[in-house]
């Protein structure tokens, strides 16, 4: 996770300042560590601000994208 972290840096997104198929692929891998029966994972998430933060501006551009029910 540290080198993840290393890749990221101060940037908001791996590639650049829009989400890319990279940021897509490490959110997604995050979210089953974050949410895995293994606490480890998510306390090793926590403790790594830039990943925290990674993975809630990616979730707030997918609800972004989310379209209302009618």
């Amino acid at each position: 996770m540290d080198d993840l972290v290393s890749f990221l840096r101060d940037r908001p997104f791996f590639h650049s300042d829009e989400p890319s198929i990279a940021d897509l692929s490490a959110y997604a891998m995050l979210v089953i560590l974050k949410g895995g029966p293994i606490p480890v994972f998510a306390e090793a998430i926590a403790e790594r601000p830039t990943l925290a933060a990674f993975l809630d501006r990616v979730s707030g551009r997918i609800k972004s994208l989310e379209q209302p029910q009618a």
